[in-house]
């Protein structure tokens, strides 16, 4: 029943039909023109490690609008389930920014695939395919993708993980990866939430503007989540921001961002 009321309230809110993407496996092989000789070593080395069947770019590397600060985000369709630290390790004496590897075996790719999920959205649109031994042209010469139309439930996913982190005594006042952990659901939120309204964006700063100009009343949190932002980028990047004193940050701080962040269901409504 809850299913049913979801999808009802999704097909009165949503102010877009179905959106179908027919997928140019050439223009997508294309994409990866403008890749480094060091990404492209990057991608060979994956393809070989993994014995991929397929390999995409995706993300900031694959648009062209990466910065000293952005992962190479490399997608790995494969059924090799080999230790991804241990690849790490291999290309770290020629590697020049972190690379993030995403791991799905053709058969988890292929459900997202038949869910419409937001991801293989972004990877149809965005992605560089690098290389294919036929298992992803043959699930393009299945049909068209199809993303869904609904985003509620992705979005109340991330408010539940919230609960995580409602505890605060668990993390004896060290508060660094919470606080990232918090941006990165917060960041989460705001692409679903763009989804929702049938104008996906993944670009990270692109879509922040776009998320508060259609939602003026969120807009008062910016500064704040801007804030949280940089103990993301501490974390997860390593990158130091003299202004950040890990010690003054309280539990009170995090129940600030928890209550926050769960406001959001009230602003996206």
């Amino acid at each position: 029943m809850r299913n049913r009321v979801t999808r009802k309230r999704c097909s009165v809110e949503r102010r877009h039909t179905l959106t179908k993407v027919c997928v140019d496996l050439p223009k997508m092989f294309q994409r990866c023109a403008h890749l480094s000789d060091i990404e492209n070593r990057v991608v060979r080395a994956a393809q070989a490690y993994f014995e991929a069947n397929s390999v995409f770019v995706i993300g900031s590397t694959a648009r062209g609008d990466c910065t000293t600060l952005s992962d190479m985000d490399v997608l790995v369709i494969s059924r090799t389930r080999a230790e991804v630290a241990s690849f790490h390790q291999q290309i770290a004496h020629f590697e020049s920014r972190p690379v993030s590897i995403i791991l799905y075996s053709p058969e988890d790719f292929q459900s997202l695939w038949g869910e419409g999920s937001l991801f293989i959205y972004h990877v149809l649109k965005e992605g560089c395919l690098h290389s294919d031994d036929g298992t992803f042209a043959a699930m393009v010469c299945r049909g068209e993708f199809t993303l869904k139309n609904c985003f509620r439930e992705d979005i109340e996913e991330q408010l539940t993980r919230l609960q995580l982190y409602e505890d605060t005594s668990r993390f004896n006042d060290i508060y660094l990866h919470v606080l990232a952990r918090l941006f990165s659901i917060y960041k989460n939120i705001v692409f679903f939430s763009l989804a929702e309204r049938g104008t996906p964006e993944f670009n990270k700063h692109r879509a922040f503007d776009r998320f508060y100009w259609i939602y003026p009343h969120a807009r008062k949190m910016r500064p704040k989540m801007d804030y949280l932002h940089r103990f993301y980028l501490e974390a997860a990047k390593g990158v130091s921001f003299v202004e950040l004193e890990h010690r003054s940050v309280t539990a009170n701080s995090v129940r600030w961002y928890l209550k926050s962040i769960r406001r959001l269901r009230v602003d996206i409504r």
